[in-house]
């Protein structure tokens, strides 16, 4: 059970990192076009 557990929020967290990684990148292109 804890390993299943440890994995899930593992999961959860490189998901929000992705998503972080994603806004960052968005906000650069947005800075470069203006």
């Amino acid at each position: 059970m804890e390993i299943v557990k440890k994995h899930d929020s593992s999961d959860l967290v490189w998901k929000r990192i992705k998503l972080t990684s994603i806004r960052k990148a968005n906000a650069k292109k947005r800075l470069h076009r203006v």
